[in-house]
């Protein structure tokens, strides 16, 4: 008859492993570790990871039970969400993305919650471990899965939603539903939750009076040039964390005499701190754009006008427009700004008045 061991913890099996003759790394017997790698740690007590992993499962466990109140209209206000922002936000990529991972995160936390296999996975999981593991489902291929675009939703949506779940209950998924993140930055850096967002209008009619259209314009937030401007490192440099606001248009110009036509592109950004402006406008600079900066508003603000747009530097710096908002529903409540309006109804909310146009000073020759 084989023997029987009886460990009462963890610790004591990972003493041996036992059936196994000795602690290996799960591919095959001679490869045995003595670094607390693989399957079971060396002799003595188990891996902090996995002791943490295991006082979170018991406690988990411990609660009577799972509550699935709420998360059926979690469910539903999450496609209602996806649904509204998918209208609103064209023309702002960040705040698209930034409403997707909310939308999708809501969603699929809340389906987890539901499905009995799969309940406790919130609870479980910190979310740091959860977005590794949404990573390792989403990203294998991905050369910087911790930014890449296409899975950025699902990876981060997930562990925002599971942690709104364990501070709030299943209030805190449809509370995100109904007040989703304002950018990306939000997400990457929940301690930014905080501060506003600047939005910002450039002058079209003022534009077309000197013969320019905007052909079309975006908003690059934190994630965007992230993956921009930093695709070397692991994690997003430090001045992205001071952003507040960006957008830019491609703007198509015609001569005075109407034959020729010129098309480049304008931007403008705002920024917490100067010096993290400057760091933007440094890594910007390298290309041909002019790069001005000045403060307004409480923020820095970086400017991108190519040589060919110089004369248009007068019209863009005197007819811009932006207005701060701290939540998703103080710039729904003031008509979707900068757009004309959030097409919800024929009635356009008052508008807040326009801070003042920065005032500008060169920071790159």
């Amino acid at each position: 008859h084989s023997p029987k061991v009886a460990n009462a913890r963890v610790g004591a099996w990972a003493s041996g492993c036992y059936p196994h003759d000795e602690c290996y790394a799960g591919e095959r017997p001679s490869a045995a570790r003595t670094d607390g790698g693989g399957v079971c740690a060396a002799p003595g007590a188990p891996r902090p990871a996995f002791s943490s992993w295991l006082e979170r499962m018991r406690a988990a466990r411990a609660k009577t039970p799972v509550t699935t109140a709420g998360l059926k209209a979690a469910r539903t206000a999450a496609g209602a969400l996806a649904a509204l922002c998918a209208k609103i936000a064209r023309g702002n990529g960040d705040l698209a993305q930034a409403c997707k991972t909310a939308s999708y995160g809501v969603d699929y936390v809340a389906q987890l919650r539901r499905d009995a296999a799969w309940q406790l996975l919130p609870d479980c999981a910190s979310e740091a471990r959860l977005r590794d593991w949404m990573r390792t489902m989403y990203s294998l291929d991905a050369d910087r899965p911790q930014a890449d675009w296409e899975s950025f939703h699902r990876v981060y949506g997930a562990a925002l939603a599971a942690r709104r779940l364990a501070e709030e209950g299943p209030a805190g998924l449809l509370a995100l539903a109904a007040a989703p993140p304002l950018s990306t930055l939000r997400i990457l850096a929940p301690t930014t939750e905080a501060a506003a967002v600047d939005f910002i209008r450039l002058p079209r009619e003022a534009l077309a009076a000197r013969g320019c259209e905007v052909v079309s314009a975006d908003v690059w937030g934190a994630l965007a040039l992230w993956l921009a401007w930093a695709p070397e490192r692991p994690a997003p440099p430090d001045f992205l964390a001071d952003w507040r606001g960006h957008r830019q248009a491609t703007l198509r110009c015609r001569s005075e005499s109407g034959e020729a036509v010129e098309e480049s592109v304008v931007a403008v950004s705002r920024w917490a701190r100067e010096d993290s402006a400057r760091a933007f406008a440094a890594r910007k600079g390298n290309d041909s754009s002019r790069v001005v900066a000045g403060a307004s508003g409480g923020a820095t603000t970086v400017w991108s006008v190519p040589p060919a747009m110089a004369a248009l530097w007068p019209v863009l710096k005197d007819g811009l427009e932006i207005r701060s908002y701290a939540t998703f529903n103080a710039w729904l409540a003031d008509g979707c700004f900068p757009r004309e309006t959030c097409e919800q109804g024929d009635r356009r909310p008052a508008r807040a008045p326009p801070l003042t146009a920065p005032e500008v000073s060169p920071t790159v020759p």
